[in-house]
């Protein structure tokens, strides 16, 4: 069961007026919060911090606070104290049921913290909704969170924040370094560079048109509107298929077909910034193009990472199917097959009303099969799985 955070003593719901009052006074708050083990905590356990952790210039030992709580702590002006004990949801609450009053904030499942909550042992956040104003106004605008963590719908009582990644499933979001394609794209010039990898023979095919023209709204960069980004195939052909009709090429020359296509299918739109097509506001990549760029990634790795190989694709853990079906979830984005993200199976209410499961469905099996490609840099290696090499 996914981890809950609770508030468990007045004190922290009187946190604001206290800092308020005495600024000079900071209030301590003892935390009992991670997520299954002590690496996840507020602070560094011994394992992660080792001889230390050099961020941005400030070096980190175990038990120092992790950079965004010091962030979070000056804020506030609260003062964490670690309690964790580096459990689990379930039994980092059974740890302390009997010690409550050791510490104010603590992990637990929801079903433990509504049961203390109805027996007086952990503080009703309902009933201080009026002095957390942002949070009310969350709960208000997304009424299925707020009955999610509702411990009495009788009473309204409230025994926990919510668990905020999954909301809209965005943990499951894929995520780009946005340094790796900044480094590959932007600037003045052709990309250059002391070594590269070849790409071997491509095994994927286009999937998006060889010609014509295609039109993506997008946000403004202010956000306060939309504007046309024109797509021109015409111009510049489809990327994939320039690349394929190359043949064997290397890093430095995909980068700069990349490049080329770049400036000459949007007409100059994105300047020497051309990474914005994949990571700005005003993003219009396409599947084809984002296999583009994952070859210009694994041909690379000298200049991303300082070695001579990279991953272009994967999933957060190889041991969890979960993150595998991640990958379902994103073929199904970029092919456009529904049921793919569904929470219930793979079942979907199709346009005609009538409910249908994916893995019934021809279009199904074709996007695996894409996404295959798409992850496999040569169909004649053994042992390698889909996802986890840019084609």
């Amino acid at each position: 069961m996914k981890r809950y955070l609770s508030l468990v003593l007045a004190l922290i719901l009187a946190l604001t007026a206290v800092s308020v009052a005495v600024a000079d006074e900071p209030v301590v708050l003892r935390m009992a919060t991670g997520y299954n083990n002590a690496k996840t905590g507020l602070f560094f356990d011994p394992e992660t911090a080792g001889e230390g952790v050099d961020l941005a210039g400030t070096v980190y030992h175990s038990g120092d606070l992790k950079p965004t709580w010091v962030a979070v702590q000056e804020k506030l002006n609260v003062v964490f104290e670690d309690k964790y004990q580096g459990h689990g949801a379930s039994a980092e609450f059974d740890y302390w049921k009997e010690q409550l009053d050791q510490v104010d904030m603590l992990s637990g499942t929801a079903a433990k913290l509504s049961e203390a909550g109805e027996a007086g042992l952990v503080v009703n956040i309902g009933a201080y909704l009026d002095q957390m104003p942002n949070f009310k106004a969350y709960l208000d605008e997304n009424p299925i969170v707020k009955l999610s963590i509702t411990g009495n719908t009788e009473t309204g009582a409230i025994y926990f924040s919510p668990y905020f990644d999954g909301v809209n499933d965005i943990e499951r979001m894929p995520l780009m370094r946005v340094d790796m394609v900044q480094k590959l794209l932007n600037g003045e010039g052709e990309f250059t560079a002391e070594a590269c990898n070849n790409l071997k023979p491509a095994v994927y095919t286009p999937y998006m048109p060889l010609e014509g023209k295609v039109e993506i709204e997008t946000p403004t960069a202010d956000g306060t509107a939309t504007e046309i980004v024109t797509k021109d195939y015409d111009a510049a052909g489809n990327i994939v298929a320039k690349m394929n009709e190359a043949g064997e090429i290397d890093g430095v020359t995909a980068v700069n077909m990349l490049r080329t296509y770049i400036d000459q299918a949007y007409n100059g739109y994105y300047g020497t910034e051309r990474a914005d097509l994949f990571i700005g506001q005003n993003a219009a990549w396409d599947a084809d193009e984002l296999v583009a760029l994952l070859r210009c990634v694994v041909a690379n790795p000298q200049t991303l990472n300082g070695t001579d190989t990279i991953q272009g694709l994967f999933t957060r853990e190889d041991a969890n199917n979960q993150r595998r079906v991640d990958m379902f979830r994103f073929a199904g984005h970029l092919f456009g097959v529904r049921g793919l993200e569904s929470r219930q199976d793979y079942l979907y209410v199709d346009t005609d009303g009538m409910l249908k499961d994916a893995r019934q469905e021809v279009a199904t099996y074709e996007a695996l099969a894409r996404m295959n490609r798409r992850g496999r840099q040569d169909p004649e290696l053994p042992g390698e799985r889909p996802g986890l090499h840019a084609l």
